[in-house]
């Protein structure tokens, strides 16, 4: 039996977010390159505007370096 994981925005998000609730399951999954989780076309887009709202609310400086580590995350398959 193959069991497939996959990665929605929300999911993705807690992954960068140490901060996050249940951060730890989602990073230790889609963080590590054991794992390749789907992903949809829209999760990238949906992660920028995450990082553009979090730029805005002050909780990050600058959302491009989330976005250059969310396309280095070789385990989202888009």
């Amino acid at each position: 039996m193959v069991t497939v994981c996959y990665a929605d925005a929300s999911a993705v998000v807690r992954v960068f977010f140490a901060d996050e609730p249940e951060h730890a399951e989602p990073r230790d999954l889609l963080a590590s390159d054991r794992n390749r989780v789907p992903a949809s076309e829209l999760t990238r887009f949906e992660f920028a505007s995450a990082m553009a709202a979090a730029k805005r609310s002050g909780r990050i400086q600058e959302a491009r370096e989330f976005l250059d580590q969310f396309d280095a995350t070789s385990c989202l398959r888009r």
